[in-house]
């Protein structure tokens, strides 16, 4: 007999998702620069398109930690899921 351990899972545990539009420019130095225009000075740069999303992604999450944290407010026009969300950007 084989000794399984199984794990709780947590409910009703709070979580929120923002949708944010992405501003995409591929410059003339052969990097790709992203930002969210609705968040100002967000922005991230990378050698590949995949690289600057990638990056955005965890400068937005910074950003907007920091809004949540200072007590700042999200600007009104950020979409919100109040669940974890999957994106397929093709």
């Amino acid at each position: 007999m084989s000794n399984i351990e199984y794990i709780p899972v947590e409910k009703n545990i709070a979580q929120q998702s923002f949708l944010f539009n992405v501003q995409l420019a591929l410059k003339s130095n052969g990097l790709w620069f992203a930002w969210i225009a609705v968040l100002p000075g967000c922005a991230a740069w990378g050698a590949t398109r995949d690289e600057a999303l990638m990056m955005l992604t965890q400068t937005a999450r910074a950003y907007v930690r920091h809004l949540i944290s200072s007590g700042d407010c999200l600007p009104d026009t950020i979409q919100s899921v109040n669940a974890p969300v999957v994106a397929v950007t093709l």
